[in-house]
């Protein structure tokens, strides 16, 4: 074969890969995009759950304490949209429900209430599924992140426009401890 052959072949072949590569990546992108998106998802359904709970704990604690209005702020839904307002909303969520628990703890009443038990229950619950939520989210996004910003993965990043994306997190301190009592 002549030499001019050779060297066509070699550079169709070579030009052949990096298409595929570049398309390759194209794709893995597009699908790191969407597992995020999947985790942000679940970050939100148990941020929901959460508020849900709060809101039922409200309720059930109404008969019990009087001057409810003044003691807790979070009162309607709010719809967070970025991470950095779901962090806030997570952080008003656990503020107000250690709120409710320093009530729980001084009323005797509610902490010998099954319903309030089972709620403090199902709070934990909460907890450990956002918990997960957010452990998921994270991983996903520092795949993102590391191929966002690592050669030769970030030519592509750039390219598409693919910027790094923030993490969630939730402070330890925030947790809510429940205790029950019998």
């Amino acid at each position: 074969m002549p030499t001019p052959i050779i060297i066509f072949i070699a550079m169709a072949f070579v030009s052949s890969m990096i298409i595929g590569w570049t398309i390759s990546m194209i794709h893995h992108f597009k699908r790191m995009v969407i597992t995020i998106d999947q985790a942000e998802s679940a970050i939100d359904v148990a941020l929901m759950e959460r508020f849900e709970m709060y809101a039922l704990l409200l309720d059930l604690m109404q008969s019990y304490v009087h001057k409810q209005a003044q003691l807790f702020s979070i009162k309607k839904l709010e719809q967070p949209t970025s991470i950095s307002e779901r962090q806030a909303f997570t952080e008003r969520l656990s503020e107000g429900l250690k709120t409710l628990q320093e009530v729980i703890e001084k009323t005797p009443e509610l902490k010998s209430s099954e319903s309030i038990m089972k709620l403090q229950d199902d709070v934990i619950e909460n907890e450990e599924n956002l918990s997960a939520a957010c452990r998921i989210y994270n991983a996903n996004v520092s795949y993102y992140n590391q191929k966002v910003i690592v050669f030769p993965s970030a030519m592509i990043a750039r390219w598409k426009n693919h910027v790094k994306r923030p993490f969630f997190e939730v402070h330890v301190n925030n947790k809510i401890e429940v205790h029950h009592h019998a």
